[in-house]
Formats: structure tokens, C-alpha cells, sequence
């Protein structure tokens, strides 16, 4: 299991530099998130994402990186709820 929030956490730190360099602000709001998965390849995702955020944003923009929990049945368009046939 992977603490997302973690991740990000130290995604952000790891780029505090690059964002103050290109005056765009790095905001986290985060959950706990527990998630299955390849802690490195996440890592590597969401730094590549927020990388870019950053890169090709404008002078005195802001990145928003937010970590939360779905229910997951909702996003595949499935029931929430669980029925008896």
C-alpha cells in the first residue's frame, strides 16, 4: 500500500525550487490516501505532472496539487449502493 499523500507531500518539497525559480505558487491539499500500487511509478507520475504545471504555467501563476478519495463505483458509473436481486 502506498500513502499517497506522502508522495505528494514530497513531490512538492522536491520541487519548491523550480516553482519559486519560475514565481508560480505550489499549493497541497491533501487527504489520507492509502492506494495499491508501485510507490516509484507514482511518484514518478505525479512529479511529472506537477513538473509540468509548473513549467508551462505564466509568471505569478499557482499549481493546485489536491489528493482525495473517490468512490471509485461512482466513477465507473456503476451503483453505490448494493441490491439484492
Amino acid at each position: 500500500a502506498v500513502d499517497l499523500r506522502a508522495v505528494a507531500e514530497r513531490v512538492v518539497g522536491r520541487l519548491t525550487k523550480l516553482a519559486a525559480d519560475a514565481d508560480v505558487e505550489v499549493h497541497l491539499k491533501a487527504e489520507p490516501v492509502t492506494v495499491q500500487g508501485n510507490e516509484t511509478l507514482l511518484k514518478q507520475m505525479i512529479y511529472n505532472l506537477v513538473e509540468n504545471a509548473i513549467r508551462y504555467n505564466r509568471e505569478g501563476g499557482h499549481v493546485l496539487v489536491e489528493v482525495c478519495e473517490e468512490d471509485v463505483r461512482a466513477a465507473r458509473g456503476e451503483s453505490a449502493s448494493a441490491s439484492s436481486a
